[in-house]
Formats: structure tokens, C-alpha cells, sequence
């Protein structure tokens, strides 16, 4: 039973996380202004940026589930970014991981694809 719910919370987490990535490239489109998406290594914390004539500010903040954290992201300072075109200047891999031994990639590729891997 316990297992079962640590692998919803991960799940929920995955889905957030791609979501905020989506919504982030779709915001980056629409208003035509590179946004990124930094991923706080060690936290639950997942902060939205635009970037604006006076440089980057933090537009959104959010937190994952309790009990998952970002364990690691491959992108330069952990942040991945959109451009105005929906593409990916920075990208990488995110891995989730829960309270066991689980763990969960989101996958931007340089086209801006996101995708989920186990």
C-alpha cells in the first residue's frame, strides 16, 4: 500500500513537471520572450523565468509533491529554457526521485520536445 502511494506521488511529480515545461514553452511563444525553467537540486522547488528588458525575473514558483525531489538536472545551472520559437537553448534531463529508490526523467530535447522516461 505504502509503495503504491509513493509511486503516485512521483507520478503526480512527473506530471507537474512536464506540465510546467509545457506551459513554460507555450508562455515563451506567446509573448515572445525566452522563459526558463530552473530545477533546484536537492528541494522540491521548480521557479518559472522570463526574461525582460531588465534581465530575468521569476514569474512563478511552485513545489513538487512532499516526498519527491529534483535529484539531479543535466542542463547548464539547472535551468532549461525556451526560446521565443518554442525551442529548447537549454536542455537537458531532470530526474525526479521519490521516498524508495524510484526515480523519474523529463527529457527537453534541443527541438523543445518534453518527454517523460523511467
Amino acid at each position: 500500500m505504502q509503495q503504491t502511494r509513493r509511486a503516485q506521488h512521483l507520478g503526480r511529480a512527473t506530471r507537474q513537471a512536464v506540465l510546467e515545461l509545457e506551459r513554460a514553452r507555450a508562455h515563451a511563444v506567446a509573448r515572445q520572450v525566452e522563459v526558463g525553467v530552473q530545477f533546484s537540486i536537492g528541494t522540491r522547488s521548480i521557479s518559472i523565468q522570463e526574461r525582460g528588458p531588465a534581465g530575468w525575473a521569476t514569474i512563478r514558483t511552485g513545489e513538487l509533491p512532499p516526498g519527491v525531489h529534483v535529484e539531479a538536472c543535466t542542463a547548464p545551472e539547472e535551468v532549461i529554457r525556451f526560446t521565443t520559437r518554442g525551442t529548447a537553448s537549454r536542455f537537458g534531463t531532470t530526474t525526479l526521485r521519490g521516498l524508495g529508490a524510484e526515480r523519474r526523467a523529463v527529457i527537453v530535447n534541443i527541438a523543445g520536445r518534453v518527454r517523460t522516461d523511467r
